[in-house]
């Protein structure tokens, strides 16, 4: 009972997921004659009845979604063109499809992805999950006062620099920044392989 409730559940919430997305789409970017209105609203009064369980409201829904355009279509065009969401639905056939598949079945632009919450490829879900992650790192250092690992980085390399320009040799500068002579070298070769100039104005100032 509990696996059921619970693919139930996830069903339901992926469905209004994609049927939001879906609704933006078509208002905002396929409200023409090559914006594929009659796919989108196939999906949309398919993933409405799937939440509703009741033909005659997700009919409504979709005919309303539609009269919402500037472009509309003739209501017996959608009724038609839309039909085929009751066939799937009677014969218990989920019109199981990918995000990956549907993105690329609509031919949604990246532009037009970027404000989806669903209806997105795998990759976009692995660049926004990384952009969380990145976000909640560097908010977990700001609570402890600590800085990025590549912010330590460009610092020391800032640091060797002007203890450089002051003429101390390695083994000064190892003992002052408390590195190792491996990290030294290795510092100074990327300083030798960018120019220094770069890294002294990235942080001039700090």
């Amino acid at each position: 009972y509990f696996s059921a409730l619970a693919v139930a559940l996830i069903t339901s919430f992926s469905s209004n997921a994609r049927i939001s997305d879906l609704e933006h789409l078509l208002l905002k970017y396929r409200d023409k004659e090559s914006g594929m209105r009659e796919n989108i609203l196939f999906l949309y009064r398919y993933y409405t009845l799937c939440i509703s369980n009741d033909k005659a409201e997700s009919l409504n829904m979709t005919l309303a979604l539609n009269s919402r355009l500037k472009y509309a279509l003739d209501e017996k065009e959608v009724i038609k063109a839309t039909a085929s969401a009751e066939k799937y639905y009677d014969n218990n056939r989920c019109f199981q499809i990918s995000n990956d598949k549907l993105v690329d079945f609509l031919n949604i632009e990246p532009d037009e992805m970027k404000e989806m919450r669903s209806i997105i490829t795998s990759c976009e879900k692995s660049a926004r999950k990384s952009a969380r992650d990145r976000k909640a790192y560097l908010k977990k250092l700001e609570a402890k006062g600590e800085s990025t690992k590549e912010y330590k980085i460009k610092l020391r390399l800032k640091a060797i620099y002007e203890l450089l320009e002051q003429g101390k040799t390695q083994r000064e500068i190892c003992a002052e920044l408390n590195i190792s002579k491996s990290t030294f070298y290795s510092d100074k070769k990327v300083m030798e392989q960018y120019n220094m100039l770069f890294v002294y104005h990235e942080h001039e100032g700090l």
